[in-house]
Protein backbone atom coordinates (compact mmCIF):
# COMPACT_ATOMS: atom_id res chain seq x y z
CA UNK A 1 0.00 0.00 0.00
CA UNK A 2 1.43 3.29 -0.97
CA UNK A 3 2.32 5.23 2.51
CA UNK A 4 2.28 9.22 3.11
CA UNK A 5 5.41 10.75 4.82
CA UNK A 6 4.43 9.48 8.29
CA UNK A 7 4.28 5.95 6.74
CA UNK A 8 0.47 5.42 6.95
CA UNK A 9 -1.69 4.00 4.53
CA UNK A 10 -2.43 6.79 1.90
CA UNK A 11 -6.01 7.96 2.06
CA UNK A 12 -7.18 10.48 -0.57
CA UNK A 13 -9.79 13.08 -0.30
CA UNK A 14 -10.94 13.80 -3.77
CA UNK A 15 -13.60 16.31 -4.09
CA UNK A 16 -15.33 16.98 -8.09
CA UNK A 17 -17.90 19.86 -9.12
CA UNK A 18 -20.24 17.17 -10.59
CA UNK A 19 -20.63 13.49 -11.57
CA UNK A 20 -19.77 14.33 -14.96
CA UNK A 21 -17.62 12.01 -17.53
CA UNK A 22 -14.12 13.61 -16.62
CA UNK A 23 -14.67 13.34 -12.91
CA UNK A 24 -15.94 9.32 -13.42
CA UNK A 25 -12.47 8.79 -15.52
CA UNK A 26 -9.84 11.43 -13.65
CA UNK A 27 -10.98 10.07 -10.09
CA UNK A 28 -13.53 7.49 -9.41
CA UNK A 29 -11.84 5.62 -11.87
CA UNK A 30 -8.16 4.96 -10.97
CA UNK A 31 -8.95 5.43 -7.29
CA UNK A 32 -11.55 3.25 -7.32
CA UNK A 33 -8.77 0.45 -9.36
CA UNK A 34 -5.86 1.52 -6.56
CA UNK A 35 -8.19 1.31 -3.58
CA UNK A 36 -8.91 -2.53 -4.93
CA UNK A 37 -5.28 -3.16 -4.93
CA UNK A 38 -4.63 -2.45 -1.92
CA UNK A 39 -2.54 0.42 -2.49
CA UNK A 40 -4.59 3.07 -1.18
CA UNK A 41 -8.33 3.99 0.80
CA UNK A 42 -10.39 7.26 -1.15
CA UNK A 43 -13.22 8.93 -0.79
CA UNK A 44 -15.02 10.98 -3.63
CA UNK A 45 -17.31 13.76 -2.71
CA UNK A 46 -19.29 16.77 -4.34
CA UNK A 47 -18.35 20.13 -3.22
CA UNK A 48 -21.68 20.75 -2.97
CA UNK A 49 -21.67 17.93 0.52
CA UNK A 50 -21.72 19.45 3.52
CA UNK A 51 -19.02 19.14 6.41
CA UNK A 52 -16.07 18.41 3.59
CA UNK A 53 -13.95 20.87 5.48
CA UNK A 54 -13.72 18.72 8.89
CA UNK A 55 -12.55 15.29 6.48
CA UNK A 56 -9.57 17.15 5.33
CA UNK A 57 -7.49 16.78 8.38
CA UNK A 58 -8.40 12.82 8.06
CA UNK A 59 -6.52 12.55 4.87
CA UNK A 60 -2.97 12.82 3.67
CA UNK A 61 -3.77 13.91 0.20
CA UNK A 62 -6.40 15.59 -1.33
CA UNK A 63 -7.69 16.15 -5.30
CA UNK A 64 -9.93 18.68 -6.21
CA UNK A 65 -11.43 18.81 -10.13
CA UNK A 66 -12.98 21.54 -11.52
CA UNK A 67 -14.35 22.85 -8.64
CA UNK A 68 -14.29 26.89 -7.98
CA UNK A 69 -16.70 27.45 -5.12
CA UNK A 70 -15.42 29.81 -2.49
CA UNK A 71 -15.64 27.13 0.06
CA UNK A 72 -13.02 25.11 -2.70
CA UNK A 73 -10.79 28.03 -2.12
CA UNK A 74 -11.46 28.12 1.63
CA UNK A 75 -10.40 23.95 1.51
CA UNK A 76 -7.49 24.49 -0.20
CA UNK A 77 -6.02 27.16 2.31
CA UNK A 78 -7.21 24.92 5.15
CA UNK A 79 -5.33 21.71 3.59
CA UNK A 80 -2.24 24.00 2.90
CA UNK A 81 -2.34 25.29 6.76
CA UNK A 82 -2.58 22.04 7.55
CA UNK A 83 0.43 20.48 5.17
CA UNK A 84 -1.50 18.05 3.30
CA UNK A 85 -0.74 17.88 -0.31
CA UNK A 86 -3.65 19.65 -2.63
CA UNK A 87 -3.81 18.00 -6.53
CA UNK A 88 -5.92 20.67 -8.22
CA UNK A 89 -7.54 18.88 -11.95
CA UNK A 90 -8.65 20.95 -14.63
CA UNK A 91 -9.98 19.80 -18.06
CA UNK A 92 -11.66 22.83 -19.52
CA UNK A 93 -10.09 26.66 -20.33
CA UNK A 94 -13.23 27.82 -17.99
CA UNK A 95 -11.91 31.32 -18.82
CA UNK A 96 -12.00 31.09 -22.63
CA UNK A 97 -16.04 30.50 -22.51
CA UNK A 98 -17.93 32.62 -24.22
CA UNK A 99 -19.83 35.48 -21.74
CA UNK A 100 -22.60 35.36 -24.72
CA UNK A 101 -23.80 32.16 -23.14
CA UNK A 102 -25.32 31.11 -20.80
CA UNK A 103 -22.47 28.45 -19.29
CA UNK A 104 -19.62 31.41 -19.65
CA UNK A 105 -22.12 34.04 -17.70
CA UNK A 106 -22.31 31.57 -14.60
CA UNK A 107 -18.71 31.16 -14.88
CA UNK A 108 -18.30 34.91 -15.15
CA UNK A 109 -20.70 36.17 -12.42
CA UNK A 110 -19.24 33.88 -9.75
CA UNK A 111 -15.60 34.82 -10.49
CA UNK A 112 -14.93 31.20 -11.37
CA UNK A 113 -11.56 31.74 -13.26
CA UNK A 114 -9.82 34.01 -10.71
CA UNK A 115 -10.65 31.86 -7.95
CA UNK A 116 -9.11 28.48 -10.03
CA UNK A 117 -5.94 30.21 -10.45
CA UNK A 118 -5.80 31.64 -6.64
CA UNK A 119 -6.41 27.26 -5.83
CA UNK A 120 -3.52 26.68 -8.05
CA UNK A 121 -1.34 28.95 -6.99
CA UNK A 122 -1.64 27.08 -3.32
CA UNK A 123 -1.60 23.45 -5.09
CA UNK A 124 0.83 21.02 -4.94
CA UNK A 125 0.93 20.24 -8.08
CA UNK A 126 -1.90 20.76 -10.91
CA UNK A 127 -3.09 18.04 -13.65
CA UNK A 128 -4.38 19.31 -17.42
CA UNK A 129 -4.59 17.64 -20.32
CA UNK A 130 -3.36 19.67 -23.31
CA UNK A 131 -0.76 21.67 -24.23
CA UNK A 132 -2.84 24.63 -24.02
CA UNK A 133 -3.76 24.51 -20.59
CA UNK A 134 -0.08 23.34 -19.10
CA UNK A 135 1.08 26.91 -20.75
CA UNK A 136 -1.51 28.58 -19.31
CA UNK A 137 -1.81 27.69 -16.11
CA UNK A 138 2.40 26.43 -15.81
CA UNK A 139 2.73 30.14 -15.62
CA UNK A 140 0.77 30.45 -12.45
CA UNK A 141 1.86 27.16 -11.05
CA UNK A 142 5.52 25.74 -12.54
CA UNK A 143 4.15 22.06 -11.00
CA UNK A 144 1.73 22.10 -13.70
CA UNK A 145 1.78 18.59 -15.54
CA UNK A 146 -0.01 17.77 -18.62
CA UNK A 147 -1.63 14.13 -18.01
CA UNK A 148 -3.18 12.06 -21.23
CA UNK A 149 -6.41 13.05 -22.18
CA UNK A 150 -9.58 11.04 -21.84
CA UNK A 151 -9.88 11.46 -25.51
CA UNK A 152 -6.28 11.69 -27.07
CA UNK A 153 -6.08 11.66 -30.48
CA UNK A 154 -2.55 11.07 -30.28
CA UNK A 155 -3.33 7.49 -28.68
CA UNK A 156 -6.34 7.08 -30.52
CA UNK A 157 -3.67 7.39 -34.04
CA UNK A 158 -1.33 5.28 -32.51
CA UNK A 159 -3.54 2.83 -31.53
CA UNK A 160 -5.25 3.00 -35.15
CA UNK A 161 -1.80 2.61 -36.86
CA UNK A 162 -0.68 -0.40 -34.54
CA UNK A 163 -3.01 -2.85 -35.79
CA UNK A 164 -2.68 -5.02 -38.40
CA UNK A 165 -5.86 -5.05 -40.26
CA UNK A 166 -9.47 -2.90 -39.40
CA UNK A 167 -12.07 -4.23 -36.95
CA UNK A 168 -14.97 -6.51 -38.89
CA UNK A 169 -17.67 -3.80 -36.74
CA UNK A 170 -17.66 0.14 -37.14
CA UNK A 171 -18.17 1.51 -32.98
CA UNK A 172 -19.31 5.07 -32.52
CA UNK A 173 -19.21 5.64 -29.08
CA UNK A 174 -20.82 8.39 -27.45
CA UNK A 175 -20.00 9.36 -23.38
CA UNK A 176 -21.90 11.63 -21.46
CA UNK A 177 -23.73 12.42 -18.22
CA UNK A 178 -27.65 12.32 -17.41
CA UNK A 179 -27.28 16.05 -18.05
CA UNK A 180 -26.49 15.13 -21.68
CA UNK A 181 -29.43 12.73 -21.72
CA UNK A 182 -31.41 15.12 -24.22
CA UNK A 183 -28.41 15.37 -27.11
CA UNK A 184 -28.32 11.88 -27.52
CA UNK A 185 -31.75 11.43 -27.83
CA UNK A 186 -31.62 14.35 -30.70
CA UNK A 187 -29.22 12.69 -32.86
CA UNK A 188 -30.86 9.04 -31.87
CA UNK A 189 -32.60 9.11 -35.41
CA UNK A 190 -30.16 9.75 -37.49
CA UNK A 191 -27.45 7.37 -35.79
CA UNK A 192 -30.27 4.71 -36.12
CA UNK A 193 -30.08 5.53 -40.10
CA UNK A 194 -26.13 5.18 -39.55
CA UNK A 195 -27.04 1.12 -38.41
CA UNK A 196 -29.88 0.67 -41.28
CA UNK A 197 -27.61 1.88 -43.78
CA UNK A 198 -24.15 0.39 -42.41
CA UNK A 199 -24.84 -3.47 -41.01
CA UNK A 200 -21.22 -3.44 -40.30
CA UNK A 201 -21.31 -0.65 -37.59
CA UNK A 202 -22.40 -0.58 -33.28
CA UNK A 203 -23.22 2.19 -31.16
CA UNK A 204 -21.99 2.04 -27.60
CA UNK A 205 -23.58 4.79 -25.44
CA UNK A 206 -22.72 5.64 -21.96
CA UNK A 207 -24.91 3.80 -18.93
CA UNK A 208 -26.40 7.42 -18.27
CA UNK A 209 -27.26 7.56 -21.94
CA UNK A 210 -29.69 4.24 -21.96
CA UNK A 211 -32.39 6.37 -20.75
CA UNK A 212 -32.50 8.33 -24.16
CA UNK A 213 -31.97 4.99 -25.66
CA UNK A 214 -35.53 4.03 -24.56
CA UNK A 215 -37.30 7.06 -25.03
CA UNK A 216 -35.88 7.48 -28.38
CA UNK A 217 -38.05 7.34 -31.37
CA UNK A 218 -35.53 5.31 -33.10
CA UNK A 219 -36.39 1.73 -32.11
CA UNK A 220 -34.66 0.31 -29.47
CA UNK A 221 -33.05 -2.61 -31.49
CA UNK A 222 -31.50 0.40 -34.15
CA UNK A 223 -30.41 2.88 -30.96
CA UNK A 224 -28.63 -0.10 -28.94
CA UNK A 225 -27.50 -2.61 -31.42
CA UNK A 226 -24.85 -4.58 -30.26
CA UNK A 227 -24.48 -2.65 -27.03
CA UNK A 228 -25.90 -4.85 -24.48
CA UNK A 229 -28.19 -1.67 -23.52
CA UNK A 230 -30.89 -2.60 -21.07
CA UNK A 231 -33.37 -0.34 -22.91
Amino acid sequence: MLQDKSNLPLRVLAIADGWIPSAELVLREPLEYLEREGALTASIHLISEPLLRDKIGEVSLVIMMRVYQPEALEMAKYARALAIPVIYAIDDDLEALSPDTPLGRHYQASGAWPRIEEICRLATQVWVFSDVMKAKLGRIQPRTVKLPAMASIELIDELRTSRESSPPEKIIGYAGSITHDDDFEAVSAALGGVLETRPDSAIIPGSAISTACRRSTTTTTSCCRGTGCSA
